[in-house]
């Protein structure tokens, strides 16, 4: 939490150049900013699994240090884009039907959570939801829901997104949007002129979201979802859509 809040002040990307893009770019090297690959290996064989797993417990152990402890019926969502991208890479390229039987259920998107619920005796409700770069604040809209309905009394959100690989940025950046040729203060300038886009970014993170304020770092007041049909990469440039979805959230 206090690496996230000086990152946050000092406005220091986490993007650096790195290695490992060709053949797929006549560059070898490419603007991103990934997960490495380290972790617990009992957290699973993969990125994603022991990214998960960690950024999970760092959340509970940190939400248990400022004296949160769980209700009855403690739910978890995952909130995540394009899945386990080098598990399932590695399965379709190298296993395939000679994989193990364990080694194929840790390719559900279930297998993760269910360990991560049973690290911590957790038993409420479990899901994955995918709302591609919404998929964050869907979980943590889902998670409100989930508390003021009664399904759950606290809620671990968690939001994961490991898919930098060279086949992806290479497909992504032919849409015109990402961009790893550059450093982001050449590509992203928020609010300023000249932004060519986006680089690449991987993270997992996660929250304890409680019906029981205390001791909380904020609160969820309010939020709104609208959907937008006008291109499947674009904004309607009218914007009507976007400014109903702030509007029904305040």
């Amino acid at each position: 939490e206090k690496l996230l809040r000086e990152g946050l002040y000092t406005s220091e990307s986490a993007v650096r150049c790195r290695s490992g893009f060709s053949p797929t770019f006549d560059d070898d090297w490419g603007w991103v900013a990934l997960v490495d690959d380290a972790g617990n290996p009992d957290d699973g064989p993969s990125r994603m699994m022991r990214a998960v797993r960690h950024s999970g417990r760092e959340a509970v152990h940190n939400a248990f240090d400022r004296g949160w402890r769980p209700g009855g019926n403690v739910g978890l969502i995952h909130g995540v884009v394009l899945g386990d991208v080098d598990h399932w890479a590695d399965y379709h390229h190298r296993h395939g039907a000679g994989t193990t039987r364990r080694n194929w259920l840790e390719l559900m998107p279930s297998t993760v959570l269910t360990g991560f619920m049973k690290e911590f005796d957790f038993h409420g409700p479990s899901m994955n939801v995918t709302a591609m770069c919404a998929s964050g604040v869907v979980a943590l809209l889902t998670a409100r829901m989930w508390i003021n309905a009664g399904l759950a009394t606290d809620v671990v959100v968690i939001a994961s997104d490991l898919s930098v690989s060279p086949e992806n940025a290479r497909s992504f950046g032919n849409l015109g949007v990402l961009h790893i040729d550059a450093p982001p203060w050449d590509v992203c300038r928020p609010f300023q002129e000249g932004s060519r886009g986006f680089n690449a970014g991987e993270a997992s993170v996660a929250m304890v979201v409680s019906g029981r304020p205390q001791a909380s770092y904020g609160t969820v007041l309010g939020g709104a979802m609208s959907s937008d049909g006008y291109h499947p990469v674009s904004i309607a440039p009218d914007y009507s859509q976007v400014r109903r979805a702030f509007t029904g959230a305040l």
